[in-house]
């Protein structure tokens, strides 16, 4: 039988770990802006005030 343990690699383990930031950032982006996407500045003002 071949041996079919795996290596570990930083480079291999960095570019997950981005890859999962980038998706993070976006599902909070999308979570975020969907109250207010395709408004108007005025409106979203009037909705939600600073």
């Amino acid at each position: 039988m071949e041996n079919k343990a795996r290596v570990y690699h930083p480079l291999k383990e960095e570019l997950l770990s981005r890859a999962q930031g980038c998706l993070l950032g976006q599902l909070a982006g999308d979570s975020l802006g969907g109250l207010v996407e395709f408004r108007r500045p005025e409106e979203i003002l009037r909705k939600y005030p600073t």
